[in-house]
């Protein structure tokens, strides 16, 4: 269960069903106001509950007196009859709720079950996404979620004219970022008809506007014929992005709205590694995309070639020229110091070649060994080197 992303409301709403089972004959399903006090999953709440039950609202307040009641859910020998383990806990407000198992481990790390008596000490009700967790104020976390939540309510508002390059923010997961600028965006998107779209949607409602017929490439029909209109994936870029670098680790975090994602300001100063995190952006794929026009064909002498291959148990799929054209080969070396080579295949299997003998169309094992010199001498062995368009080199293929 992880705790960095943990919500800690300042009031939650209680509804109700009459189930049996629990102690009070009441199960509750608790939803709870945000920092800007909209009531958070309402919508399912609505149909969960009975409405015969009035519902009821608390604040989150530290609280003592739970007890735990049963496990429910798991497996039952019966796939049609299986649902996550929950662990119903009694509310001393009189209803019961129910947690998960990761909870209920991370509770009994931190505080005692006494017979009888049931939980000790005090907790609030905290949200990790979706999902409810009963957090011991007697945890580590407690004081950090606390000054965390108080940051959230206060509702500092950043705009994005405001972010300084170089400085650090807190997001509302509470993760430190160091801002980088904005720029444009790279991914993978919808592309159609010459345009990128970031949704489906966008490309759907393009689609309508222009009177232009979408089809699933992965859905062909030949009846459409040459007239067919297929969108697919590629990079691309619909619109810019504020990029920051996390503190912590120098990972990069693109950010489409400031102010939904950053709650305060940690640090105006500009970090003293900035130029370092900013070489690690230009290296990412979401600033500058691949671009295969800038491959580089770096060929192998036959020592490079020999110690990669002995250096793989397995084997060794290698780019090579032959016959006017780029393949792979599978080669890999035998305990006589020769080595088996194939053709590798579209399916990634092994098939023989002209120049060498098999009993075996897609195994290594039947191959006959030959000395490396004398595959190397018939092809042109090559790795291809990888840049972004910026320069930046990208990697190795």
């Amino acid at each position: 269960m992880s705790t960095s992303n943990l919500f800690i409301p300042r009031r939650i709403n209680v509804g109700f069903q009459n189930r049996t089972g629990t102690y009070t004959g009441k199960l509750a399903y608790i939803i709870y106001f945000d920092e800007k006090g909209k009531l958070r999953k309402e919508a399912s709440w609505e149909n969960w509950r009975d409405k015969n039950i009035p519902n009821v609202e608390y604040d989150n307040e530290p609280l003592e007196g739970f007890v735990l009641n049963k496990k429910v859910g798991g497996y039952c020998n019966d796939w049609s009859n299986f649902r996550q383990a929950y662990v119903r806990v009694y509310d001393p407000r009189g209803f019961e709720f129910e947690i998960t198992v990761p909870n209920l481990l991370y509770i009994l790390e931190h505080t005692n079950c006494i017979k009888g008596k049931g939980l000790e000490g005090t907790f609030v009700y905290g949200w990790d996404g979706t999902d409810l967790v009963l957090v011991p104020s007697s945890s580590p976390d407690y004081e950090q979620l606390t000054k965390l939540n108080d940051t959230r309510f206060a509702n500092k508002r950043i705009c994005a004219k405001d972010l300084k390059i170089g400085a650090t923010y807190l997001t509302k997961s509470g993760e430190q970022i160091v801002y980088l600028g904005k720029f444009d965006y790279y991914t993978s998107i919808y592309h159609f008809d010459g345009n990128f779209f970031e949704t489906y949607g966008q490309m759907e409602k393009y689609a309508d506007k222009n009177r232009k017929e979408l089809i699933d490439p992965n859905q062909y029909d030949s009846m459409y014929g040459g007239k067919r209109r297929f969108y697919d994936f590629k990079v691309g870029t619909c619109s810019q992005r504020y990029f920051f670098s996390v503190l912590s680790d120098m990972s990069i975090k693109p950010i489409k709205s400031v102010p939904t994602a950053l709650i305060d300001v940690v640090s105006e100063n500009c970090v003293s590694d900035f130029a370092q995190r900013f070489d690690k952006l230009e290296n990412n794929t979401m600033y500058s995309p691949y671009d295969e026009s800038k491959d580089v064909k770096v060929y192998y002498d036959l020592e490079t070639l020999e110690q990669r291959v002995k250096g793989s148990k397995w084997g060794v799929c290698v780019n090579a020229e032959w016959n006017g054209e780029d393949v792979q080969f599978g080669i890999r070396a035998c305990d006589d110091g020769k080595v088996v080579c194939s053709k590798v295949n579209y399916n990634s299997k092994f098939e023989p070649c002209d120049l060498f003998q098999c009993d075996n169309r897609y195994s290594y094992k039947k191959m006959l060994p030959v000395e490396l010199k004398e595959v190397f001498d018939k092809f042109k062995f090559f790795y291809t080197e990888q840049y972004l368009a910026n320069g930046k080199y990208y990697g190795r293929a």
